[in-house]
């Protein structure tokens, strides 16, 4: 009878151990979202890409992405028995691929996406009309890499090598100019400009002189600069800009990435003096300032 209850127990035990494993299984397809009946290099080939995603260091202070790298690992090192791995059959594979793509101040600036065309620098090779699109990240810093798992260079007669990494490069740009999370510009006042009006300089006098000048380096001025998503920022000072003179704009610079704060802009007057002044200009500008 004790024999019987033995029996009976250790069925019970290795039916429960055989569906506890098969749930296991079917949950671990699932969550590499491959069939049943995938095979073991489509597994490995899941478990990398999925790794990857949901690595700690490209998903900081995420704590789901935490518990989905730790289900994978767990689920790889349970299915293949610490040792699966290891015994991957070797497959002829291209070579991993390192691109650089230039990323406009617009792009860093508000996050964007760009569609880059699927070639391999290194081969002559092209996968006609596939096309990579690339999220630029707000913050993100030069030399800042994006992976793509198996997007690496192709092989005829085999796969993909295992990574194409897409090396953040800083565009050239027209008006600034990023040197970290700190935005760079020059603005242009000027020391002595006569309007139009002064094509008649004899006809006026000596007071009405300064109201036909624009003397912004040496009275002060307004001025606004179009920020990279056009919103403006103000510029004013009432007393004397010296050339090459710097000012700090705090909040004004590039986003730090994945923050909610900004560097700062540093603005550099630029005086512009005029290309010449004839006698009487001379004189009047002397009457001025004696």
């Amino acid at each position: 009878m004790a024999a019987l209850r033995r029996a009976a127990l250790l069925v019970a035990v290795l039916f429960l151990h055989h569906g506890v494993s098969t749930l296991a299984g079917k949950c671990y397809f699932e969550i590499l979202q491959v069939s049943n009946a995938a095979t073991e290099d489509q597994i490995k080939r899941a478990y990398r890409k999925l790794a990857l995603k949901y690595h700690p260091d490209k998903n900081p202070n995420n704590e789901e992405a935490e518990r989905l790298f730790s289900e994978i690992n767990n689920g790889m090192h349970n299915h293949f028995g610490g040792g699966g791995m290891k015994e991957e059959q070797q497959i002829v594979k291209g070579d991993d691929v390192t691109v650089e793509l230039n990323a406009s101040l617009e792009d860093l600036y508000m996050g964007g996406s760009v569609k880059v065309c699927d070639t391999c620098p290194n081969v002559k090779y092209v996968r006609e009309g596939e096309f990579m699109n690339v999220d630029i990240e707000k913050g993100m810093q030069d030399g800042q890499e994006i992976l793509f798992y198996e997007d690496g260079e192709p092989k005829i007669d085999g796969e993909p090598g295992d990574l194409k990494q897409i090396k953040i490069r800083t565009a050239w740009h027209e008006h600034f100019k990023k040197e970290g999370n700190d935005l760079h510009t020059t603005v242009e006042i000027s020391l002595v400009q006569f309007t139009s009006s002064m094509l008649f300089p004899l006809l006026l006098s000596t007071t009405e002189l300064p109201s036909l000048l624009q003397l912004e380096s040496l009275v002060g001025f307004e001025k606004k600069v179009n920020h990279l998503d056009n919103h403006a920022v103000e510029i004013q000072t009432k007393g004397i800009t010296k050339p090459k003179e710097v000012r700090k704009l705090e909040g004004e610079g590039m986003p730090l990435y994945h923050s909610n704060k900004k560097g700062d802009m540093y603005v550099t007057f630029e005086v512009i003096f005029p290309d010449d002044l004839s006698h009487d200009q001379k004189a009047k500008l002397k009457s001025i300032f004696t």
